[in-house]
Formats: structure tokens, sequence, C-alpha cells
């Protein structure tokens, strides 16, 4: 397995949302009914919105989106953006046999290396409280729990310093 790491192209966009997919069922499928899965994905990686949205936030450099690939196939994916808070991690999810193996952790590394470059001192990610996968592999990576209030009963926002 030769795991190798770049930018999102727009050729990429249909084999992220069947990662998207599959990741989310999976990491969610305990959270959310599979109804309720479809319909976020759907929406969140749409054609229109990788478009309107992702694309051109990545020409403005207010976010970065890498993907990991085994051989040609993408596996995985990392967004960091510009948002309400500052620098947000939108989004990092993996297919879940590449789980565990330090994918998630070099799609770290590239986004922290890109917002570094951009003078970012910390960026946030918010969880879903039950998602043990995705606390886990945050505070692994050196995300602490902020002490503020979380967006509503079910997220929790973490913080990365990279100073």
């Amino acid at each position: 397995m030769l795991i190798t790491y770049r930018k999102l192209r727009r050729s990429d966009v249909s084999q992220v949302q069947k990662v998207a997919l599959r990741a989310w069922r999976y990491t969610y499928r305990r959270i959310y009914t599979p109804k309720n899965i479809r319909k976020f994905v759907s929406r969140h990686y749409s054609d229109e919105r990788f478009k309107k949205v992702v694309f051109p936030s990545i020409k403005k450099r207010h976010a970065c989106f890498h993907i990991a690939l085994d051989e040609n196939r993408i596996i995985g994916y990392s967004h960091v953006s510009n948002g309400k808070l500052g620098w947000e991690l939108q989004r990092i999810y993996l297919l879940p046999r590449y789980m565990g193996k330090g994918i998630g952790g070099k799609l770290l590394h590239l986004n922290e290396r890109f917002l570094r470059t951009r003078g970012v001192g910390r960026y946030f990610i918010w969880a879903h409280a039950e998602n043990r996968l995705g606390i886990l592999f945050y505070r692994r990576n050196g995300f602490v729990r902020m002490k503020r209030k979380d967006e509503g009963p079910t997220s929790i926002c973490f913080v990365k310093r990279l100073h």
C-alpha cells in the first residue's frame, strides 16, 4: 500500500462524494439513520456546493482541501476553511479500512502546513458528542476541548494550537 497525497482537483469530486457516503455510513451508523446520512452527504457534498463554495474558497486561499490516494483511488480527504470562529477543520474522513494507519494524521499535517503559511495560530473542529472515533482521533492529534459553550446539545468544539 503506497499512499500519496495531493490537493483536490475538480475531476476528484465524484470520488470524494463516494468516499464521503461510505465514511459517513460507517462513522455515524449508530447516530443517524441511513436516510439522514444520505440526505446530509448529498447536500454538503453536492457538485453545486463544490462549484460555488469549495473551489472558489480554495482559489482565494480561504480554504485548503487535500486528498489521500491508494494508487489512483481516493481513500480519504480533509478540508480546512476560514469560518465564523476562525479557521476550522470542516471535514476529515477516510474509508473505514484505512483508519488507524496514520493517513488522517498526515492529512492534518498537510492542512496545518497550509495554515502556518497563512499565519494561523490555532484552528477548530466541531464534533458530534457521540462520534467516539472522531473525538479519539482529534485528541490523539493534539486537539483539546474548548472551555466555551458548545453549539447545541450534540456538538463539541475542539481547538488545536499550531505554535
